[in-house]
């Protein structure tokens, strides 16, 4: 459908659009982040991830930040 404007060479994606990924419309539900390394000392870290809808399907999936801006980079 469309592809996300560019800042400073990083993709904004904002909930509510809907973008082409690997030939399919999704539409972004929400951003959240997930644990990626969780130490029992307290410190964890976390990775921003987005909750993707198929507009076709319905199909609910989640992506890694790292992962989406890959696939924007590359088209």
């Amino acid at each position: 459908m469309k592809k996300p404007k560019f800042h400073n060479g990083r993709p904004i994606i904002q909930p509510g659009e809907i973008y082409e990924i690997d030939g399919t419309d999704y539409k972004v539900i929400t951003a959240t982040s997930e644990i990626i390394d969780d130490n029992p000392n307290g410190l964890s870290m976390t990775e921003l991830v987005y909750w993707l809808v198929n507009v076709e399907t319905k199909e609910r999936k989640y992506m890694k930040k790292s992962e989406l801006v890959t696939k924007f980079k590359d088209n």
